[in-house]
């Protein structure tokens, strides 16, 4: 099973791509037309670089369980299929528990060597309800079936 933020995701970076020439336009206008720079001139310089950080920073994350590994990654919506080394990946058989908190769910997972059990976090930001309901439905099912 997979699951993945990505049409959400990329709907925002389509926001944001359409939002930069919009600011070049603006900001060129400024320069060529007006030939003044004030503080609105600044603001939109500003929030042009802003805007290029948000696009620099998205990402949209991959759950996937296949029964034996899950594995969560996260990719840039420009570089989707280019190979990006996974987040988290571990085997089923090691998951003891997982539980979801508003956005955020919870994976605890012992170490095969030293039976340390260590507590995984991942946001599920710009999943929808039913999908965060999805992952975690699909780990316990598969925690079920491996305890039987």
């Amino acid at each position: 099973m997979k699951v993945s933020n990505k049409k959400n995701i990329e709907a925002i970076g389509t926001l944001l791509l359409f939002l930069i020439p919009t600011n070049l336009i603006i900001i060129i206008w400024y320069l060529l037309v007006l030939k003044k720079t004030d503080v609105v001139f600044f603001s939109f310089l500003v929030l042009l670089i802003i805007i290029a950080f948000f696009l620099a920073k998205l990402r949209y994350t991959e759950f996937e369980n296949s029964g034996y590994v899950v594995t969560i990654k996260k990719k840039h919506p420009l570089r989707a299929d280019s190979f990006v080394f996974p987040v988290l990946e571990f085997p089923i058989a090691l998951l003891q528990h997982s539980y979801l908190k508003r956005n955020t769910i919870y994976l605890n997972v012992i170490t095969s060597e030293s039976e340390k059990l260590h507590v995984f976090r991942m946001s599920l930001i710009g999943f929808n309800s039913k999908q965060r309901l999805e992952i975690l439905a699909s780990l316990i099912e598969t925690l079920k079936v491996l305890k039987e």
